[in-house]
């Protein structure tokens, strides 16, 4: 929606997006816990990892952004497919 040549909005809505990924898994890691704890085991696994996964790369040095927002986006991808699958086999 906000190419970078978009200018200073692509900077504030790309830095809430990737604020707002990793603590929107460790939220839902929580959820999963306090709802049922031995159904969700794998999930909660799941989803604790890959949020710590999307938010280490932007604590580690780097040149750049481009690749701390590739592992952060491919992270977010893997969990929205995983739950998205999760919810259609749900839905038979």
């Amino acid at each position: 929606v906000f190419p970078e040549s978009a200018g200073r909005i692509h900077y504030w809505v790309s830095v809430a997006f990737f604020v707002s990924l990793p603590i929107s898994m460790f939220i839902m890691a929580g959820a999963m816990f306090l709802s049922d704890f031995r159904k969700n085991i794998p999930y909660i696994v799941l989803t604790t990892c890959l949020g710590v996964i999307a938010a280490v790369p932007w604590g580690l040095p780097h040149d750049g952004v481009a690749i701390p927002e590739i592992i952060s986006s491919l992270a977010g991808s893997a969990w929205f497919i995983v739950f998205g699958a999760r919810l259609l086999l749900k839905a038979d």
